[in-house]
């Protein structure tokens, strides 16, 4: 081989070298910055399922609250209607056992 040809490809294989040692760092580099966004990334998704789970825990309270207050009105309305119903039944009953009375003293 002549001596130019040889000097050439030894440059060549040095500038190959070059271009593969900052290929190297870049990749590395590149790495280390996945690696840092996706901790980012997970510490990010980590914060969030917590502010989910405070949000549903809030509004299964509110829920609770809200199902435990309408509950009560029906409540009321069922126990009131009963104690109407109970009132003119007992009413009607007290005249039915008067007429009964009276038509047994005659």
């Amino acid at each position: 081989m002549d001596e130019e040809l040889k000097a050439y490809l030894d440059s060549m294989k040095a500038e190959f070298k070059a271009v593969r040692a900052e290929i190297q760092s870049v990749g590395t580099g590149l790495g280390a910055e996945i690696q840092s966004v996706g901790t980012g990334l997970g510490a990010e998704i980590q914060s969030v399922r917590t502010g989910l789970k405070e949000e549903s825990q809030l509004i299964r309270t509110e829920l609770k609250a809200h199902v435990s207050e309408e509950c009560e009105k029906v409540e009321t309305k069922l126990l009131t209607e009963f104690w109407k119903w109970g009132r003119t039944s007992d009413m009607r009953t007290r005249q039915a056992l008067a007429e009964t009375s009276a038509l047994s003293e005659r």
